[in-house]
């Protein structure tokens, strides 16, 4: 587990029926804790690691204990891990779609926020619902990073790298100029055109590299 996040621990009592229990909680060894009810629930830190068990007392005969139980081994780590993006592609084709998959690591019962933003705007949350939603399917381009979180109240990794995805048009693309001919001179104008086939309705914003920049 990571520092911050909600545990409860339950001593469960075989055959202890209809009983009411005082339990008292050990932590390698010595006693930490005492509650009247079998569940125990803490903000864990560090100081939290070690071996846990539990004995619990009859509340109607306080001389009458149950065993000791066996021990479990809680491990509570300082650093907040963070989640891992990762697309099936950076490019969607048109009319198609890229699969998005959100990770963290190590450890396991995480649930996963997703948001998604544009060149200019802000990140947004989509995709909200109860599931694990570890993978999600997106037609659309952008920027996209995920946040997991797990436990009750939620405890929250660190977001993840941001992953551009972009949407791959279909259309041939070639570069015309004028005037046209082999050499220009300095203090020529010379205009460039990207001409976009079959995409006359279309408003481009376009780039240009030169030598590959």
């Amino acid at each position: 587990m990571f520092s911050g996040e909600s545990i409860t621990l339950t001593c469960e009592v075989q055959g202890g029926g209809t009983t009411e229990w005082t339990c008292e909680w050990r932590r390698s060894g010595s006693i930490i804790h005492k509650t009247d009810s079998k569940d125990w629930t803490f903000i864990v830190s560090e100081s939290s690691s070690g071996n846990y068990m539990c004995q619990c007392r009859s509340r109607d005969d306080w001389y009458s204990s149950t065993q000791r139980s066996e021990t479990i081994r809680l491990s509570v780590s300082r650093d907040k891990p963070g989640a891992k993006l990762t697309a099936g592609s950076s490019t969607i084709p048109v009319g198609g779609s890229v699969t998005l998959s959100c990770s963290v690591e190590p450890s396991a019962g995480w649930k996963y926020k997703w948001f998604r933003r544009t060149s200019d705007s802000s990140f947004v949350e989509f995709s909200r619902n109860n599931e694990e939603n570890r993978e999600i399917t997106v037609t659309q381009g952008g920027i996209y990073k995920c946040d997991g979180k797990r436990g009750n109240p939620s405890f929250y990794s660190h977001s993840s790298l941001e992953n551009i995805i972009e949407i791959m048009f279909s259309n041939k693309v070639f570069v015309t100029r004028q005037p046209n001919g082999s050499h220009v001179f300095s203090g020529e104008s010379i205009t460039l055109t990207c001409e976009v086939q079959g995409g006359e309705t279309t408003e481009w914003t376009c780039e240009w590299r030169r030598s590959g920049s």
